[in-house]
């Protein structure tokens, strides 16, 4: 299952379809428990990579909607530190 999350205010997942929001996208595809692939397309290029947002210990029982979320909590602070180091 694929969730295309559009780079807005407020994130809007579809299921099923990558969505376009002011002509950027975020597709988010699970890769195994507590990981995601991402990728970020604009017409400058494209950023992908994989982020972790499986909890340490016992089995993450959270909803499919809240472990996203967390991916891209993951991925907005990812992108920060990513912005930092081509500043330095």
């Amino acid at each position: 299952m694929r969730a295309a999350l559009g780079a807005a205010p407020n994130f809007v997942v579809e299921y099923g379809r990558t969505m376009f929001v002011a002509h950027h996208r975020i597709v988010l595809e699970p890769d195994g428990p507590g990981y995601y692939k991402f990728k970020f397309a604009t017409e400058r290029g494209e950023i992908s990579g994989r982020v972790r947002v499986g909890l340490e210990g016992p089995p993450d029982n959270r909803s499919e909607a809240d472990q996203e979320q967390a991916a891209l909590n993951q991925i907005l602070a990812l992108s920060r530190e990513f912005a930092q180091a081509c500043g330095d």
